[in-house]
């Protein structure tokens, strides 16, 4: 089916249109008609149909900045989405809409790669504001000329809570400081990052990092897993049969891509992957190694922050003690550790049995269901001096001078 245009004219879709619909009733016609001609976009091609109409009619042209989608009538709609994906061009904006109104289907929709979802009846007034919000955040992204930062956490040994830091970071950078974030799991085998927000793996990913030439915006886009508006999530989870190189090139490839399109960049880095990609750690603005009180984190910490730091000259690297007090863990005195390493630990996680258990009952992250939490907090107090913003102070002169001189 060939788009028909709001007004008597040429149907056929103009190269890169600023807009396109495809719906399903009359009235969300008309208001999409009004919405569009209010936005300047007059003679818009809107078409009747949903998601099947739409990946026929944008399968051989191009695909339009913005597009409205009727899911109404769509048996399986994250299915018909999922093809039309395959269709959109790099850039392209989707509203859906749907009679559906429900939080879970929003976050679901979001997540499928969806920019904004509204409630069938729907008038012209609610879809102008929607395409003047996304117009706006589209204009922000051009207009932002500095990279975003760039933070690298990477534990000392497993089992001492470094995704979890990682994850509650970036949510509160994302959410406290209205950041747009990326959060990466490097560990493309084990990694924890789509259990921590109960999400689908990412495919592509593997792919990308043994071949930098794939890697464009694209990629990016339709590989990413959008946990909200705010923060989006790339992992994997690639069967053991298969092992994955990952190319020194893709790794700075998508590092540069996804800091230009996002405020601040999280990369869950495997400590064993420090042996052939320090320079991920070298181009990072803040490092965070997380260690705990035990004998074995400090064997395996010291020659963690040797390899950091020699990559890192700057010093730019906090050195975090986590799940600090928690039973039975064997620790030895903070002081007995700093000797060990020749280090001073930076701040502490303190075990939080009543938020872990809150956590793992929901299967939400610690900062969302324990905000007030202790160890809430102290992540809390670190996102603040990666990226400013409220939080609780933490003792880091050093540290902050050193992020005070970069920003």
């Amino acid at each position: 089916m060939v788009p028909v245009p709001a007004d008597a004219g040429d149907g056929a879709l103009r190269h890169r249109d600023p807009f396109a619909a495809f719906v399903t009733d009359d009235a969300s016609r008309q208001a999409a008609v009004t919405a569009a001609n209010e936005q300047g976009w007059t003679g818009a091609p809107i078409a009747e149909g949903g998601v099947a109409a739409a990946v026929e009619s944008l399968g051989d042209v191009p695909t339009p900045r913005m597009l409205l989608i009727d899911i109404s009538e769509s048996a399986d709609p994250f299915r018909d989405l999922s093809r039309l994906a395959e269709v959109c061009q790099e850039g392209t904006r989707v509203i859906a809409l749907g009679k559906v109104n429900d939080v879970d289907m929003f976050r679901r929709l979001i997540q499928a790669g969806v920019d904004d979802y509204l409630v069938k009846p729907v008038n012209a007034t609610a879809l102008s504001r929607a395409f003047t919000s996304l117009g706006r955040e589209r204009a922000n992204l051009r207009e932002a000329s500095a990279p975003g930062k760039l933070v690298v956490v990477v534990g000392a040994r497993g089992g001492i809570g470094t995704t979890t830091l990682a994850a509650n970071l970036a949510w509160l950078v994302a959410h406290e400081q209205n950041k747009r974030s990326m959060l990466v799991d490097l560990d493309l085998h084990f990694g924890g990052l789509a259990l921590a927000f109960d999400i689908e793996p990412s495919r592509g990913l593997a792919e990308a990092l043994h071949n930098p030439g794939r890697i464009d915006d694209l990629l990016i886009e339709r590989a990413a897993v959008k946990v909200d508006k705010q923060l989006s999530v790339l992992c994997a989870e690639e069967g053991l049969e298969r092992a994955v190189h990952v190319d020194s090139a893709a790794i700075e490839a998508l590092m540069g891509r996804l800091r230009a399109g996002f405020d601040c960049v999280v990369v869950d880095l495997p400590r064993a992957m420090l042996a052939a990609h320090a320079h991920l750690v070298a181009a990072a603005d803040a490092v965070m190694v997380v260690t705990d009180y035990t004998l074995l984190a400090a064997r395996d910490c010291t020659r963690v922050l040797k390899r950091v730091r020699d990559a890192q000259p700057k010093g730019k690297v906090m050195l975090i003690a986590g799940r600090v007090g928690a039973p039975g863990h064997g620790e030895i005195a903070r002081a007995d550790l700093e000797k060990m390493l020749d280090a001073k630990i930076d701040a502490e996680i303190p075990h939080d049995a009543k938020s872990a258990g809150a956590s793992a009952e929901t299967g939400k992250l610690l900062v969302v269901v324990a905000s007030s939490g202790k160890a809430a907090g102290a992540v809390r107090a670190m996102a603040a001096l990666v990226l400013g913003g409220d939080g609780a102070t933490v003792k880091l002169p050093l540290w902050r001078r050193l992020l005070s001189k970069e920003s």
